[in-house]
């Protein structure tokens, strides 16, 4: 599943990376790798639906079509695949195999592809609606506990969410006041907190120095993301989404009337950067 980002692929991948769990720690925990995803998804989609947002957020319900590049590619998800079928993961009967002739005849590409559902939206409007349902007044805690189950209690009063915007957080430490765990400080002045929650990416060892380096830090690594629209209308395309080279390609139209251009998300194209590894500027 992607990470809310760029396109916005909201699929649980049903056999990525099983044979090398399975080996590592045996089918009954690696099923939970995918399970945890499935269960990402459903409950993403629950809310969208529950709450009426397909058409705010850009929900398309669809198909995810990964293409094959070569051989060694195709023979590392035949093994997944089989893995993961072998660990009974839920689900994974619903991934086909595509063979070139198919595809051809389907999306006129000359490539193998497995297939199975999948989802698209624009993240970035679904962040929006989720921030505005929480703060709104008719806002049950159920809504917000459960993302954030530890901290809440049924003797847990309202709650008052607030958006920062153009407030970076310059440092993170164990306050010396006592009443509260940490001072979070920012350009405009300072946070107190019991609890702070690192939701930064690839920039998070700006506050948290022990995730830097190349070995067993996390490392920034600039992406390419295009828009563009294509010379036919959104009647005559797919609905599907698309990976390839190892998932480092990804493409979809988004949603439009079909009389219309819709606008197509292009990402990937690394090799061609080439690599920009420990690069955080995404300006």
């Amino acid at each position: 599943m992607q990470k809310g980002r760029n396109g916005g692929h909201l699929v649980a991948k049903k056999s990525d990376r099983m044979h090398a769990l399975v080996t590592k720690y045996g089918p009954e925990e690696a099923v939970k790798s995918p399970a945890v995803e499935e269960h990402t998804v459903s409950e993403i989609l629950k809310i969208i639906k529950e709450n009426g947002w397909e058409s705010a957020v850009d929900l398309v319900e669809c198909r995810r079509v990964d293409l094959v590049f070569n051989g060694p590619e195709l023979a590392v998800i035949e093994r997944d695949i089989a893995a993961a079928r072998s660990a009974k993961v839920e689900g994974i009967d619903d991934v086909e195999f595509l063979t070139v002739e198919q595809v051809e005849k389907e999306y006129g590409t000359k490539y193998p592809a497995y297939r199975q559902p999948g989802n698209n939206l624009w993240p970035l409007k679904l962040a929006t609606k989720m921030f505005q349902h929480a703060r709104g007044q008719t806002t049950s805690r159920s809504f917000i506990s459960s993302f954030l189950p530890a901290l809440f209690s049924p003797a847990t009063p309202s709650i008052e969410l607030a958006l920062h915007t153009h407030t970076p957080v310059t440092g993170v430490k164990l306050s010396e006041k006592g009443d509260r765990v940490y001072d979070v400080e920012t350009t405009r002045g300072t946070i107190r907190a019991d609890y702070v929650v690192h939701a930064t990416n690839a920039y998070v060892s700006h506050l948290l120095p022990q995730f830097a380096g190349p070995d067993s830090g996390v490392v920034p690594t600039r992406g390419q993301v295009v828009g563009t629209r294509p010379s036919v209308p959104r009647g005559d395309l797919w609905n599907d989404n698309f990976v390839g080279n190892e998932a480092f390609e990804y493409w979809f139209p988004r949603p439009c009337p079909d009389s219309e251009q819709p606008l197509i998300i292009l990402g990937g194209g690394r090799e061609s950067s080439p690599w920009e590894t420990n690069v955080s500027d995404d300006s």
